[in-house]
C-alpha cells in the first residue's frame, strides 16, 4: 500500500524498491503507479473518493485504476 494512501512506512511487506526513471537523454521517465497514487490520494483529501476505495484499487488492480483514474 503507498504510503500516501496509509500505508505502513516501518513494514518491511510495504517496501519496494524503486527504479531510478532518469534517463541518459536528462529527461526523467514517469512512474504510471506514481501518478495514480497521486491522483489517489488527491481524490481521498477532496472527499471525491473514500480511503478504503483507494486502497482497494491499489491492491486489486492498480493497472485497471490507472487507466480509469492515472
Amino acid at each position: 500500500m503507498p504510503l500516501e494512501l496509509g500505508g505502513a512506512a516501518n513494514d518491511p511487506r510495504n517496501l519496494w524498491p524503486e527504479l531510478d526513471w532518469a534517463q541518459p537523454h536528462g529527461y526523467y521517465n514517469h512512474n504510471p503507479k506514481d501518478e495514480l497514487e497521486y491522483e489517489l490520494r488527491n481524490m481521498v483529501c477532496d472527499g471525491e473518493m473514500r480511503l478504503a476505495a483507494a486502497q482497494h484499487l491499489i491492491a486489486t488492480n492498480w493497472v485497471a485504476a490507472w487507466r480509469r483514474y492515472g
